[in-house]
């Protein structure tokens, strides 16, 4: 199965409703590689600061922001549980994370990850299903696009 790079945010779109606003694919040091959000996110109240600059984000400030955000949590909650197991192999698969004002669910795909962001009124089992949702469709075309880097970097480091 092949992924077209533009047919991301149009996968992303399928679970973007009942509450869920955002969806984020990205690598695990926050880099986004697709995106998807309908309505607006606001962070701020639009009232200036003490010199007049309006305190309000950009969408695409917040997206990055929370993008930076879910990486992070993912990296530093998957070393804990890592520690916790004893280096057992098994490792996290989905993180959810109440916030002030949104619920976060992360997941990982192949070697990236899947971040979807909604409203808190949203239940933590309908947030998991979404993932594994979308996490079904970006795990096989994924995992065979860097498998196939796996091996074009094994031949190369052979050849030297």
């Amino acid at each position: 199965m092949m992924l077209v790079a533009q047919a991301i945010p149009s996968i992303l779109n399928q679970v973007l409703n009942e509450g869920a606003h955002t969806a984020l694919l990205m690598q695990h040091d926050g880099s986004v590689i697709g995106s998807k959000t309908i309505g607006e996110e606001t962070v701020g109240n639009g009232e200036g600061d003490a010199d007049g600059n309006d305190k309000r984000c950009s969408s695409e400030e917040i997206l990055l922001a929370t993008a930076i955000e879910a990486g992070s949590l993912w990296e530093n909650y998957s070393q804990i549980t890592t520690q916790i197991r004893g280096g057992n192999e098994q490792r996290l698969r989905c993180l959810i994370v109440e916030c002030e004002g949104r619920k976060l669910c992360i997941a990982e795909v192949s070697r990236l990850l899947l971040c979807i962001v909604a409203k808190p009124s949203v239940g933590l089992g309908l947030l998991r299903s979404k993932a594994a949702l979308l996490a079904s469709h970006f795990v096989e075309p994924f995992d065979s696009l860097f498998s196939q880097l796996d091996v074009g970097c094994t031949s190369q480091v052979d050849d030297m």
